[in-house]
C-alpha cells in the first residue's frame, strides 16, 4: 500500500517539481496530481496547449528522484450548463487532465459527479440521469489512454443545495449507480471527509460500499460541518475506526491524503517539517490497517 499526498495545497504556493521533491523528500511513495484549482493561478495552469509537454516533463522528473504518481483529480469547473464536446472549453480541459494523468503514470483520475452546488442551478434537473450521460462520455478516453475513473462520493447538506446529489449520497446508491454505468472503467474514490459531512460514518460507507468497488480514498478530516480538508486527528473523525473499516473490506489500493488546507497557514520554513507529520500520520494509519 503505497504512501500518497495531493499536489493541490503545494501547488498554491511552488511550482510543480518543487512540490513533488518536497513529498519525496518527507517520505512519500506517490502523489496525487491536483489539476483543480488551477484556474485561481493561471500562471500555473497545467493544462494549456502544452499540457503533454508539461506531463512529460515532469514524469521524467519523478522518475529521476523516485517517486510515482499514483492517481489525479480532475479541475472541478464543468457544470451541467456546459457541453459535454470537445468544442467546450471545460470539457476540453477535463479530457486533457485525464490524457496527462496517463502520461504520469496515474491508475486512475478522480472525477467528481455533477451536483447541485448553486441556489441559481437547476435544482429540477434528474442529475442521476445527467451524471449517467457525463460519466459514460468519458469511457472512449478510459480505453485510449489507458486509465481508470474513481467517481468520488460528494458530500450534502441540509438544505440539499451543497455538492451532494440526491440519490447518490448513501452507501447503497453510489455503488449502485457506479455499477450501473456498466463499464469496468469505473471504480469509486472514498472521500472520508465528505461523508462525515453527509451524516454518514466514514466506516459504515467503506464498509457500505466494500472493497469490490473502492480503489482509491481521500483521507482527511473535519468538525462534521465543512469540508475543512484537516490531517488525521484535528477533526472530529474516528480513525482508528476508519482504519479497521478499510481492513475489513481488504482495501488493497493506495493511501492518499487530501488534507490540503493544514499547513495553509504555516510559513514556508516550517511546510517540509508539516509534510513529514502529515507523513507519520499516514504511515501510522496504513499500520493500523496492515495490523
Amino acid at each position: 500500500m503505497k504512501l500518497s499526498t495531493e499536489t493541490g495545497g503545494l501547488r498554491r504556493r511552488y511550482d510543480d517539481k518543487v512540490a513533488v521533491k518536497m513529498i519525496k523528500d518527507a517520505g512519500f511513495d506517490a502523489f496525487d496530481y491536483s489539476f483543480c484549482y488551477m484556474l485561481d493561478q493561471p500562471e500555473k495552469d497545467s493544462l494549456k496547449d502544452d499540457y503533454i509537454e508539461k506531463a512529460y516533463e515532469l514524469r521524467k522528473y519523478a522518475d529521476s528522484i523516485g517517486i510515482v504518481c499514483n492517481q489525479a483529480h480532475a479541475p472541478l469547473d464543468f457544470r451541467h450548463t456546459d457541453s459535454v464536446s470537445l468544442d467546450d472549453k471545460k470539457y476540453l480541459r477535463n479530457v486533457r487532465a485525464i490524457e496527462a494523468a496517463s502520461v504520469l503514470g496515474a491508475k486512475s483520475i478522480i472525477i467528481h459527479p455533477l451536483g447541485s452546488i448553486l441556489k441559481s442551478d437547476d435544482h429540477n434537473l434528474d442529475y442521476f440521469e445527467y451524471n449517467t450521460m457525463y460519466l459514460r462520455s468519458y469511457i472512449p478516453y478510459c480505453e485510449k489512454f489507458k486509465i481508470h475513473i474513481s467517481v468520488e462520493n460528494l458530500n450534502t447538506s441540509k438544505d440539499g443545495k451543497a455538492l451532494g446529489i440526491p440519490g447518490l449520497t448513501t452507501p447503497d446508491e453510489i455503488s449502485g449507480w457506479v455499477i450501473s454505468l456498466g463499464s469496468d472503467w469505473f471504480n469509486i474514490c472514498l472521500d472520508t471527509g465528505h461523508s462525515a459531512i453527509t451524516g454518514i460514518e466514514p466506516e459504515d460507507m467503506i464498509r457500505g460500499i466494500g472493497g469490490e468497488l473502492i480503489k482509491a480514498v481521500h483521507i482527511h478530516d473535519n468538525d462534521r460541518l465543512g469540508d475543512r480538508h484537516l490531517l488525521p486527528f484535528e477533526g472530529n473523525l474516528n480513525w482508528e475506526n476508519v482504519a479497521q473499516a478499510l481492513k475489513d473490506i481488504n482495501y488493497e489500493g493506495d493511501f492518499t491524503l487530501e488534507a490540503s488546507l493544514f499547513f495553509s497557514g504555516v510559513p514556508d520554513k516550517l511546510v517540509p517539517s508539516s509534510l513529514k507529520y502529515a507523513h507519520d500520520v499516514g504511515r501510522y494509519l496504513i499500520s493500523r490497517i496492515k495490523g
